[in-house]
């Protein structure tokens, strides 16, 4: 995660530690997330709770074509955790 972050916004001091307001990186996991009134969001679910209202609790925002940094829109699906698991198993 250091390294992304490194890669996506160039040499960070010590000082720079703390996400900041407006900062994005790719996480652990390789999706793109931001700090979102203080708190960090996936881009992705973000996108689909802005263009689709709030995503139903128990539900994941799945990438269509699995490209996990393509946050169109049109390429996120809602589907439950069992969904979800047999997409990936595919």
């Amino acid at each position: 995660m250091h390294y992304e972050r490194k890669r996506l916004h160039g040499n960070m001091g010590s000082s720079d530690k703390k996400v900041r307001r407006g900062e994005a990186w790719v996480d652990a996991a390789g999706y793109i997330t931001v700090s979102f009134y203080g708190k960090q969001v996936r881009v992705h679910q973000l996108v689909d709770a802005l263009t689709r209202g709030p995503i139903p609790k128990g539900h994941h925002v799945h990438h269509k074509d699995g490209n996990k940094r393509n946050n169109h829109w049109s390429n996120l699906q809602r589907v439950t955790p069992q969904e979800h698991r047999a997409l990936h198993a595919a």
